[in-house]
């Protein structure tokens, strides 16, 4: 379902394990947390869908390891 838990604790440890920021329902109530995301989105070249269309992804600059989306 994506969703961990309300504790604090296991958040940081699911921070600390993927990489991967993690939200609490306060944060997704905001726009600036749906603005951050979107940006790690793009960051990371993944498709993004804007509206009805989808952006692609913008060419490679650099050499990376793989990463998902």
């Amino acid at each position: 379902s994506g969703s961990l838990t309300a504790s604090p604790l296991q958040r940081r440890e699911a921070e600390a394990a993927s990489g991967i920021d993690s939200y609490n329902r306060a944060d997704l109530a905001h726009a600036n947390t749906a603005e951050k995301l979107l940006a790690q989105a793009v960051a990371k070249g993944c498709p993004v869908r804007t509206g009805e269309a989808v952006a692609p992804p913008p060419p490679p600059t650099t050499t990376t390891t793989a990463e998902t989306c």
